[in-house]
């Protein structure tokens, strides 16, 4: 799978924005520790890194993951395009998936 940057960003500050009406979530902004925030010791909480950083560190995160799944991967997609809400959203590349799962599950 290929990961556009921008769109995986904006995805996780979609989460945040969606999670954060219940910040007493247990380690609630934790999972991006390091990646769009940072935690500030002297405040004790989970500051937003600026986007420009967030989006290099988002990069990086990409770039290995995509590494190891070109090792094993015949077929790349963008991941993205799995989804309804992508602007550049494919059924056919739904399907393809799709008859590449199944073809190799049996």
């Amino acid at each position: 799978m290929k990961a556009d940057p921008e769109t995986v960003l904006n995805g996780l500050i979609r989460r945040e924005e969606n999670l954060k009406e219940n910040e007493s979530i247990a380690g609630f902004a934790s999972w991006n520790q390091g990646v769009t925030r940072n935690y500030n010791h002297k405040t004790k909480l989970y500051e937003s890194l600026p986007k420009l950083n967030a989006l290099i560190n988002v990069k990086k995160l990409i770039e290995i993951n995509e590494k190891e799944y070109e090792k094993y991967a015949s077929y790349t997609f963008e991941s993205a395009q799995l989804f309804d809400w992508h602007k550049n959203y494919h059924e056919e590349t739904k399907l393809n998936l799709i008859n590449l799962i199944v073809k190799n599950a049996g």
